[in-house]
């Protein structure tokens, strides 16, 4: 960060801890680094795919499909998720974690869900468990998509998460806390006041919290399992009680993962 900030480009930190150029461009770091390709007289050369690389007296030797060949006293291997390139790396020697995907969506299968695709949240708190006991959490934002759930709350777990997830073959429990800024007794109270001072009003139609309109109805019927007519002077106590484990600790079961290819990053390869 700091090298791209003594080169002039202006950064920003989200509130999740993402860090972006203030113009919202990612040709800005593209053209960061190419002045300083050119500011050094690095020789950029394009389309020249590596068929080998050998260790060499000078160093290394790496060897391009056109049968050239160039020479080098250091070498660095980014490939990306290039097989090839993890076959370089472990013929010169290094290990290699297997290869998984990273930063990627979950797949929940629940229509009623997927019907709020584009829904989206400023901050949710996430809990990831597997089959083995091992757990994950995140907090941050979140949306909800036609295939699931995304967003950086997710993404980020996912990426903590990515090889457990891909050991269980991406299924596992999620929860979801859609109100982690308040205890659980205080929403407690808050339901419980409004069965006294808007007793007549229906549940579906008053959300005391910041949750967007289509969220809350849907946590009500849906999760909570009340009737469109449902009155909060009508809401019994066990009623409240399963609206408050809807706000707070609402389970989902993971089936997968976004569609393959997806993915942002992988985790793995070579350390």
């Amino acid at each position: 960060m700091a090298w791209f900030q003594q080169r002039g480009v202006k950064l920003k930190t989200e509130a999740d801890g993402r860090i972006f150029p203030t113009s919202d461009c990612s040709a800005t770091i593209v053209d960061c680094l190419l002045g300083a390709v050119g500011r050094l007289g690095i020789d950029l050369r394009l389309r020249q795919p590596v068929r080998q690389v050998q260790r060499s007296e000078q160093g290394f030797e790496i060897i391009l499909a056109t049968g050239a060949s160039l020479s080098c006293d250091r070498l660095l291997l980014a490939t990306g998720s290039s097989p090839a390139g993890y076959r370089m790396a472990q013929s010169l020697g290094h290990s290699l974690v297997p290869p998984v995907p990273s930063l990627f969506t979950f797949t929940i299968r629940d229509a009623a869900l997927c019907n709020l695709a584009g829904v989206s949240l400023d901050g949710v708190s996430l809990r990831l468990e597997l089959a083995d006991g091992q757990t994950f959490n995140q907090q941050g934002p979140m949306v909800i998509t036609h295939w699931g759930m995304s967003g950086p709350a997710v993404l980020r777990l996912s990426a903590y998460g990515a090889i457990a997830l891909h050991h269980h073959h991406y299924q596992g429990r999620l929860t979801v806390n859609w109100l982690p800024a308040l205890s659980q007794e205080s929403i407690r109270q808050t339901l419980t006041g409004l069965k006294i001072d808007q007793g007549k009003r229906s549940v579906i139609s008053l959300c005391p919290f910041p949750l967007p309109r289509r969220l809350w109805q849907y946590l009500v019927q849906q999760r909570t399992g009340l009737e469109t007519e449902r009155t909060w002077s009508n809401l019994s106590k066990a009623q409240l009680q399963a609206l408050v484990k809807s706000l707070t600790a609402d389970p989902y079961r993971i089936t997968g993962k976004g569609a393959f290819k997806e993915e942002f990053v992988t985790c793995g390869g070579s350390p």
